[in-house]
């Protein structure tokens, strides 16, 4: 273990003099002396040594007889007494950052030199437990030789030692006297007993600078609308020397909140100091000890052209365990509110769930930013310049897909899989990085990775789908009019998803893909939050919206059997009333879809089954795809009797081409001839749209 200033202590004399006149002080002032020596002998050995009496040769009468001299001798010279160097001139510059009085100097030294002397401990809480906090003060008063009314004030709530957390007086009257006075921490004692040096030295565990950042404005393309406002306010209270400036930053883990805030320190062109999370020996700092370090530090660096920043605040908002009822913030609930209303230098607070905090808290931040994951164009164009030298583009497209993949995941498996580029191909690195990132979502919570392979076919056409509406032209008219709200429905196979793709593809836009499952959540209030986070999330990214199995949500309220059901449905109605994208919506159970969502699609498509002459141009290029000779007339009057092929049909009949050939059109034929009917038996009972 690392040894301290504390611990050699006692073989530094300078200190001494004042140690024994406080001891002394205890003693007979405070009437302890009989917890040192009595008629049954000397309790105390180490103590009588530190005073030089020698105990060993003198009986009890003689023993006391000496100490009393001895007090009485160094109460004479009390005024020549000094706090000894170099604690005296570490106060002394202590005293100008503070603006601290005489008392409040004294019981600094008293304090850290109480931290470093077991023996002063001792003597001191002989004076015994369950103090009051009066007769306390009147102790203190009378081993440091200050007035009563001077000691109360300078230990008062509204005194500098207090506000600024540097020196505190517990309130748990079942503390010994020395656990009551509560100095910063241990470090600050070591370093206030070292040479003499800056203030900046005494408290560089508290807080550190800031490293530079490693991103740039340009790295927050989804934040654009908000920054540069965020940015002009702090530069305005910086000028103004302003007050009670806070900016919480919140968001789920990895996605830049703590580059974010340096990055707009760079911008305005201050340095910025952080409160440390461990201590001078690298020991984790617990929550009250960061909000204490906080608190001193905005008081130490006020005059400092500085920013701050206080990350991982959620250890501090929510309660760690079962045995605590109140988190750290909630216990300290009235400070906390008055620091956040008084703190001189502007505060970035970082936290990952905001629903922590409480409503007071969150009403005194002037700024509240959330860093969301990034859109899905800017998570590819992440993934790209991360991992484009070790992945193929297969991959990155995939990953990107992941609503959840936030930067600092995709940096920590780039590193990973970057190490390894010299002794493994592209091919084997990106089936790595898939693979380490889908169990890293997994770990953490998320909806694991999945492949997506419904892409569109060489072939497709919108000619082929059956449906009540000129779809080409739709897209037409989408072109100029970029906002829409679209309803596609029938029987399963019949080109929905397909036609989103297309459209996509048309638009030249990305597309965003949702099953209904995707959007169900485990807990209160998250199935209605993922749902407004794909709807923003589209929007950021330009992009069309496609959730399929929409009925999962829009069902009609009055057949719904729980209150979540019906807040689902009032959250996607509310998105979809306010979503100035496009956002399509494919169902196979139309009938069951709440009457006020059917009144909010600007356009309802029936699907159907292909008709005998879609068919058979599908038919055609399906063959042709397959390297299969064009289809003769003749097989024209075979397929004129199946009613029930749709386009998915073929996407099923491509599949099974891959591991069993189809080696002529009757053998393709056939094949359709089956999918169809594999339907028959369930379309007698369908409840949707299968004939």
């Amino acid at each position: 273990m690392k040894e301290t200033v504390s611990d050699v202590f006692f073989d530094k004399s300078y200190a001494k003099p004042l140690l024994t006149l406080w001891m002394l002080r205890f003693l007979f002032e405070l009437g302890t002396v009989r917890k040192l020596i009595d008629d049954k002998g000397v309790h105390n050995n180490e103590v009588m040594e530190f005073l030089n009496l020698d105990y060993k040769n003198f009986d009890t009468n003689e023993l006391s007889t000496q100490l009393k001299a001895l007090h009485d001798d160094f109460e004479t010279r009390a005024d020549s007494i000094l706090v000894p160097e170099p604690l005296a001139t570490n106060i002394l510059h202590l005293k100008e950052s503070l603006n601290l009085n005489e008392t409040e100097c004294t019981i600094i030294a008293f304090a850290v030199l109480m931290q470093s002397c077991p023996l002063l401990n001792d003597v001191a809480d002989w004076y015994g437990t369950n103090l009051p906090t009066s007769k306390y003060m009147y102790s203190l008063s009378i081993v440091l030789d200050k007035p009563e009314n001077a000691i109360r004030q300078a230990l008062s709530q509204q005194g500098i030692l207090t506000k600024s957390n540097l020196v505190t007086v517990d309130d748990i009257l079942d503390f010994s006297f020395s656990n009551r006075l509560d100095l910063l921490n241990r470090s600050f004692s070591d370093r206030m007993l070292n040479t003499p040096t800056t203030s900046d030295e005494w408290f560089k565990d508290l807080v550190i600078t800031s490293p530079l950042p490693e991103l740039t404005l340009n790295h927050y393309p989804h934040l654009s609308s908000t920054l540069p406002y965020l940015i002009s306010y702090l530069k305005s209270v910086l000028k103004e020397n302003s007050k009670g400036v806070n900016v919480l930053i919140h968001g789920v883990p990895g996605t830049g909140k703590t580059q974010l805030s340096r990055v707009i320190a760079k911008e305005i062109g201050y340095e910025m100091l952080e409160v440390a999370m461990s201590d001078a020996y690298g020991n984790p700092c617990s929550g009250s000890d960061r909000l204490r370090q906080f608190s001193v530090a905005q008081s130490i660096f006020k005059g400092a052209p500085s920013l701050m920043l206080f990350d991982d605040i959620d250890d501090i908002f929510s309660v760690a365990d079962f045995s605590e009822h109140h988190s750290t913030a909630a216990n300290r609930k009235a400070w906390l509110n008055n620091m956040l209303e008084i703190n001189p230098m502007p505060t970035f607070w970082i936290c990952n769930y905001p629903s922590e905090l409480d409503a007071s808290f969150i009403r005194r931040f002037d700024w509240i930013l959330e860093v969301p994951v990034p859109p899905k164009t800017l998570r590819e164009t992440i993934i790209r310049k991360s991992c484009g030298h070790v992945i193929n583009e297969s991959t990155i497209k995939q990953l990107a897909q992941s609503t959840e993949l936030a930067p600092a995941i995709i940096a920590r498996v780039s590193k990973v899989v970057s190490s390894i580029n010299h002794v493994h191909d592209t091919e084997e690195l990106s089936k790595v990085t898939y693979g380490l990132i889908d169990s890293v979502l997994a770990v953490q919570g998320h909806q694991r990775l999945h492949k997506n392979t419904s892409t569109l076919p060489d072939y497709y056409n919108p000619e082929f789908i059956n449906c009540d509406a000129d779809l080409a032209h739709i897209a037409t008219m989408l072109q100029q009019h970029d906002s829409a709200r679209l309803c596609l429905f029938g029987p399963p196979g019949t080109g929905k998803s397909a036609y989103a793709y297309w459209l996509a593809d048309q638009l030249g836009k990305p597309l965003h893909i949702k099953q209904g499952s995707d959007l169900l959540g485990k807990y209160v209030g998250e199935t209605e939050q993922n749902i407004a986070d794909v709807f923003n999330e589209a929007i950021q990214d330009k992009a069309i919206l496609l959730i399929d199995e929409v009925d999962s949500f829009l069902q009609n309220r009055n057949q719904t059997q729980r209150s979540w059901e019906v807040s689902a449905v009032n959250e996607m109605l509310t998105q979809m009333e306010a979503h100035q994208g496009i956002f399509i919506a494919s169902t196979n159970r139309m009938e069951g879809l709440d009457g006020a969502a059917l009144r909010r699609f600007d356009l309802k498509v029936r699907f159907n089954a292909l008709k005998t002459e879609q068919l058979w141009k599908l038919l055609i290029s399906f063959c042709n795809s397959i390297n299969l000779p064009t289809p003769e007339q003749k097989f024209y009057t075979q397929i004129s009797n199946m009613t029930e092929v749709t386009p998915g049909d073929f996407a099923v009949l491509g599949r099974q081409h891959k591991f069993r050939p189809l080696t002529d059109i009757e053998a393709v034929i056939e094949a359709l001839a089956k999918e169809c009917a594999y339907k028959q038996p369930y379309a007698k009972n369908s409840m949707g749209f299968v004939k």
